[in-house]
């Protein structure tokens, strides 16, 4: 939690600008199965029509998923570089004698597990973000299509999810 604080601190109007981008390309994305099953599964109108509609549907689609993505993954990145920065400037300025009672073995170790866990945390977290996004306006859609649909997709949804923890635990 204290991550994701640290990454806020001075980023608030980016990632909500970002996680508006994630909101509009899941709905963009619901938009265009909504389209194939309306639309193209029972064209009233001329085809043509209908595929340059689909066009720019999924042209817009892939522009702003594309924006999304480059905007998480700058912050991401943003965020990584400033604390690897942060914390070589912290070494930089430590005196010699204390660098030295810590050893080469401790300095390192830090500056190698903890910075790499704190990158590959990072570098997945739009993933993360794309991804809820998207699973939570999908399931809006269920709801919108069949609650019932709803509620077994839920349900084979927790059951993946505690077969995954289960899996992670041993």
């Amino acid at each position: 939690m204290k991550l994701l604080i640290m990454l806020t601190k001075g980023q608030a109007l980016p990632i909500v600008f970002a996680l508006v981008l994630c909101g509009c390309s899941a709905l963009l994305s619901i938009s265009v199965i909504g389209f194939i099953q309306y639309k193209l599964a029972s064209p009233e109108g001329l085809l043509t029509s209908l595929l340059f509609e689909f066009a720019i549907l999924l042209s817009a689609l892939f522009i702003i998923t594309m924006l999304a993505q480059v905007t998480l993954y700058y912050l991401g990145h943003r965020f990584v570089f400033e604390k690897r920065y942060e914390l070589v400037s912290r070494l930089l300025n430590t005196d010699i004698e204390q660098l030295e009672k810590l050893g080469s073995a401790t300095i390192l170790a830090g500056l190698n597990v903890d910075v790499r866990n704190v990158t590959i945390a990072f570098v997945h977290l739009p993933e993360l973000i794309y991804g809820l996004a998207l699973a939570v306006l999908t399931l809006g859609y269920l709801w919108f299509l069949s609650p019932a649909l709803l509620m077994v997709s839920i349900a084979m949804l927790s059951i993946t999810g505690i077969i995954g923890y289960c899996l992670w635990l041993k």
